[in-house]
């Protein structure tokens, strides 16, 4: 099963997006920030939600429903974003979610179907299996609502899907961690005190992540009507003295093992149990709570999100002085039994401290040997001074996205693709439809074969409602128009940006413009760019601007690449680029999406930053950040 947070007002990997009236709310009107946000949903394309704002005092109503789907209101793999209006009349307000659905492909506007309090049976798409925490009443949270005032409310939430292998019997993924639990009570395992092994009741939890794989837990307790004993997890490992007439030892097991190319952590405790003594013990029920993730937490403490998955043991094992104990393997719900005894749960909202971890706090890092000017820190690797300014984007209208124009009306990028290792337009740019393919080898090379023929009608996308080929408008015009993609790298990387239109195009880097077409006769090659990025976080916009008539803009992006890969156009053009492309604006061309970005004196759509700051789409909510990179002088 899956981990997954669901932010209301809060984390945003896609801009926030009003929608049709009479959900927005007018200027000056009191509204919502909500934003939904899945996080390490590996396979899963889209994420529908259902959200409801309730009005308050003593009779709530209704102020809005309105289902939501992550490709479109969001960045396509599990956030979305929405901008309602609420109401100030009556106290706080109540914002009501459900996860209505998984799904592995794009789920449009119309297939996703209208609000229905989580139930899929609207959906036109089939759900990946999931553990839903809405499953038994939506996830709430109260919401101030107060005019010109920002009203953000967050949830965040973390979803379990069944995963395809296990160490014990079932295992369970969340947040791209792997865990098994079970719970076994076997006839002959620990020393009895004069050496003879006898029953034991063992507690198994094993997890593994791509990272370092933490375990947390809380003590076992058995609880008799005689009596209630712990066994503290931290202790051995090995043999665990403890006292009482039921137990006749005990011990703890604990460490880690390869498991391929991951870090596999287990945590076992084993209860000797004194069948002898089990008459006068009457009931008693055997309990544990153990949770995992990937880094270590400090304090042991859950983050703060609004549902996170915990691996709960509840096994009443003695009944009326007999053993009612065997095999109890995670979620499986025994013949004539309400519930699972081993079972995965949500704990919701409230603050949860484990008293034991498998991992200890982490080390202070070591002193940055950059010297860096004020106002500015070392980057992650330590090999550059990074300065930020952040402030708030400016909101505008929205603005769909639709299939720009395509053949037959016009052969785009019939000359294929040019590669080039320089930034200056000249040295690529087409200025005329005769002009020649490139000249000079060592910054440009043309390649006029699949995938670059044609690849403009392939990605190209404008605004609806979409091209009218029978009078050749295709309106906005003169006004820049794309997309922001953040990219968080641990190492520096090369990139190629792949950008045509018609008419021009721009590329952005942090908020500083890299290249900016000079020519209006982009449509007639793919422009294949190289970018470097140092350690760290960096945000690339993408934007395209119609002169008049018709209208299409492409962009891509691909990477990784080692550094050194790229320096050469013929190193490019040879590069797996269709292997690495990490953003297209292709799966755009369906619709259910809206363009982001526009900037300009006429820039009126998606989120619009100052000069010189760059959209980033990173967090919630959406900020835009100027950011400045310098030298790393060396103390």
């Amino acid at each position: 099963m899956k981990l997954l947070p669901l932010a209301l007002a809060g984390l945003a990997l896609g801009a926030c997006a009003r929608g049709p009236a009479p959900d927005v709310p007018l200027a000056g009107e009191p509204e919502l920030t909500i934003d939904v946000a899945a996080l390490g949903l590996a396979g899963v394309k889209d994420v529908v939600w259902d959200v409801e704002v309730l009005s308050g005092g003593g009779s709530p109503a209704v102020v809005w429903q309105r289902r939501l789907t992550s490709s479109t209101y969001g960045d396509g793999r599990g956030s979305a974003s929405f901008v309602g209006p609420c109401d100030a009349a009556g106290g706080a307000n109540t914002v009501r979610v459900w996860v209505v659905g998984l799904y592995d492909g794009a789920v449009s506007a119309a297939a996703a179907g209208a609000f229905a309090a989580g139930d899929d049976a609207g959906v036109g798409a089939t759900s990946l299996a999931f553990d839903d925490p809405t499953a038994d009443g939506p996830l709430e949270k109260p919401a101030t609502c107060a005019p010109n005032a920002d009203n953000a409310v967050r949830f965040d939430v973390t979803l379990m899907r069944p995963a395809d292998h296990g160490f014990f019997d079932v295992a369970v993924t969340f947040d791209d961690i792997f865990c098994s639990a079970k719970l076994d009570c076997v006839p002959e395992m620990l020393h009895r005190p004069g050496g003879a092994r006898d029953l034991t009741a063992v507690l198994a939890f094993a997890c593994t992540s791509g990272g370092d794989t933490c375990l947390y837990a809380d003590p076992v307790t058995l609880a008799c009507d005689n009596g209630s004993w712990t066994v503290d997890p931290a202790a051995g490992p090995g043999n665990v003295a403890v006292a009482g007439p039921v137990l006749y030892g005990a011990a703890v097991y604990r460490g880690d093992e390869a498991y391929t190319a991951f870090e596999k952590q287990y945590w076992n405790v084993a209860l000797g149990i004194d069948e002898a003594a089990l008459a006068a013990a009457g009931d008693c029920t055997l309990t544990w709570g153990a949770t995992a993730s990937e880094g270590y937490w400090p304090d042991r403490a859950l983050p703060a999100v609004s549902a996170y998955p915990v691996v709960t043991w509840s096994r009443q094992i003695v009944t009326d002085g007999a053993l009612t104990c065997g095999s109890h393997p995670l979620n499986v719900v025994a013949s004539g039994e309400a519930q699972a005894s081993v079972r995965t749960e949500y704990a919701r909202d409230a603050p949860r401290v484990f008293a034991a971890s498998s991992c200890a706090p982490a080390e202070e890092p070591e002193p940055s040997s950059c010297d860096c000017p004020e106002g500015y820190t070392p980057n992650v690797d330590d090999t550059a001074c990074v300065r930020e300014l952040v402030t708030t984007p400016t909101s505008g209208g929205s603005l769909d996205v639709c299939a720009g124009f395509s053949e037959p009306w016009i052969n785009y990028t019939y000359r294929g693709a040019r590669f080039s290792t320089v930034l200056t337009p000249s040295a690529f740019e087409f200025v005329s439809p005769l002009e020649p393919g490139c000249t000079d080898p060592s910054t440009c090379v043309e390649v006029s074969a699949a995938p670059w023929t044609g690849r403009l009608n392939d990605v190209g996308v404008w605004a609806c409602p979409g091209p009218d080929h029978e009078t050749y408008v295709d309106p906005p015009f003169n006004q820049w128009i794309g997309f922001s993609r953040c990219i968080d790298i641990a190492n520096a990387g090369e990139y190629m940006v792949g950008i045509a239109g018609d008419n021009h195009v721009m590329l952005r880097l942090d908020g500083q413009t890299l290249y900016q077409s000079v020519s209006s006769e982009n449509f007639r090659a793919w422009n294949v760019l190289k970018v470097t990025l140092s350690a760290g976080t960096h945000t690339v916009e993408l934007f395209g601007l119609n002169l008049d008539t018709l209208g299409s803009f492409g962009a891509e992006i691909a990477g990784p690449f080692p550094v050194g890969t790229l320096d050469t156009p013929a190193q490019m053009a040879a590069a797996d680029y269709v292997g690495h492309i990490i953003f297209s604006t292709a799966p755009m061309r369906a619709g259910g999406s809206q363009f982001q970005v526009s900037t300009g004196a006429s820039a009126a759509t998606g989120l619009t930053c100052p000069d010189g700051f760059a959209l980033e789409l990173c967090d919630t909510p959406a900020v835009c950040v100027d950011r400045d990179e310098t030298y790393c002088g060396i103390r």
